[in-house]
């Protein structure tokens, strides 16, 4: 840890990171319906790959992401405990 942070850098950061995990979930949400939304829109072999891409690919990546958020987040709450 670097011995500069302070208690207020460490919030802001864990405000960061619930930000962020809002959006991954937003992002998530909004492929999973747009992949469903493209059933209807496509008859061809398109909708199958933009069909596995959105509801399958995307929210993947995005998940990958969210667990990257926990371990960070998990940090800045240890640094945040261990400065009180």
């Amino acid at each position: 840890m670097n011995k500069f942070q302070t208690m207020k850098d460490l919030k802001e950061e864990l405000r960061d990171n619930v930000l962020s995990s809002f959006f991954i979930s937003l992002g998530t949400l909004i492929s999973v319906i747009f992949g469903h939304l493209t059933k209807n829109l496509f008859d061809t072999n398109l909708y199958v790959w933009v069909y596995i891409i959105t509801c399958y690919v995307v929210p993947f990546i995005f998940m990958l992401l969210g667990i990257w958020l926990v371990v960070r987040t998990k940090r800045i709450v240890k640094e945040i405990n261990n400065l009180q």
